[in-house]
């Protein structure tokens, strides 16, 4: 059931000094203030979207207006809070039972007459058990209460937390935005085809990986693994991508865009239904990449996680091709 609420909000609902800073995402900031001047914003919401497009930025300024709170929040801790807003992230490689805990306290804290928002950054890492335990305040939400949940796919949420929430999808930024967002970072960049496809319309991912051939070599071997799955090139591919991979934040890089590459085909899917890949098996790929970001965080033997992930995968397609 959607919340009637309406804030003594200001016009223009969104600010002019946030309107400067974000780039692109016209139609879903438009349907963020229908929904919110209309007093229909849902108890809960998922913004789906490649890491690194300002969909955080989105999340923060939408939990403001609505509350009338504009106090800062550390983005770099696992858990931060302002009188109505509280933001969660993993702590370590997930978001524990205890960070869920102590958000279920501080919705007990509501005052009267005034909304909460609690925004959760990467939520498809939360547990399966601290999912359970927030499941009846997302189920049943007290009044004016608002859940939004920040992802690279909503379909890497748990069902649980899926099935009761409504997605908003962000598209990575095109071409032109990206430029502009590297331009306002000061930075004057020859976007190269290369590069824009490592960086899946991703700022963050651009700035992490300006100037790396390696990380440019690593993604479009992982994209030609992933053109491959259900192949025996598969396995060739994987070994290009072994032979190049050796730290331990390119091992990350490789988990990044495989998230990536999976929540693409995700939205191609949505687009054209005829997408080879159907939604069970991208599901599926999800969780496995779900996991093996995990055992990475884990200390799990690199190569062997992405060994595991290729037998995994093929045989998730081989059995979705042999039930149809």
């Amino acid at each position: 059931m959607n919340h009637v609420f309406k804030s003594d909000m200001p016009t223009p609902f969104w600010s002019d000094e946030f309107r400067s800073r974000i780039l692109g995402h016209r139609e879903v900031l438009a349907r963020l203030e229908s929904l919110a001047t209309q007093g229909r914003t849902p108890p809960s919401l998922i913004f789906s979207g490649p890491s690194g497009i300002g969909k955080k930025r989105v999340a923060l300024e939408f939990a403001q207006v609505l509350v009338g709170d504009r106090k800062s929040l550390d983005f770099e801790a696992s858990m931060a809070m302002t009188e109505h807003i509280l933001y969660v992230r993993p702590d370590g490689a997930s978001i524990k039972i205890d960070q869920v805990r102590e958000a279920n306290q501080f919705l007990q804290l509501r005052r009267l007459g005034r909304s909460r928002v609690l925004i959760f950054d990467e939520a498809h890492l939360l547990n399966e058990q601290a999912a359970n335990a927030m499941l009846k305040s997302v189920e049943e939400p007290p009044e004016q209460t608002h859940f939004l949940f920040i992802t690279p796919s909503a379909s890497q949420v748990l069902p649980t937390i899926r099935s009761r929430s409504q997605t908003l999808n962000f598209a990575p930024l095109d071409r032109a935005a990206l430029s502009e967002a590297l331009r306002l970072q000061g930075l004057k960049v020859a976007l190269t085809p290369e590069l824009e496809a490592l960086c899946g319309g991703s700022v963050a991912v651009a700035l992490d990986n300006l100037g790396d051939e390696v990380a440019l070599e690593i993604a479009q071997a992982v994209k030609r693994f992933m053109q491959a799955l259900g192949t025996e090139q598969a396995g060739r591919e994987l070994q290009t991508w072994k032979d190049l991979v050796k730290e331990r934040d390119q091992h990350i890089l490789v988990s990044r865009l495989l998230v990536q590459e999976i929540a693409a085909s995700w939205r191609e899917q949505v687009r054209r239904p005829e997408n080879p890949l159907d939604r069970r098996q991208l599901e599926k790929l999800s969780q496995l990449a779900l996991e093996s970001q995990a055992d990475l965080y884990r200390n799990v033997d690199r190569h062997l996680i992405w060994e595991n992930f290729l037998i995994a995968s093929q045989r998730a397609l081989q059995e979705a091709r042999v039930s149809r």
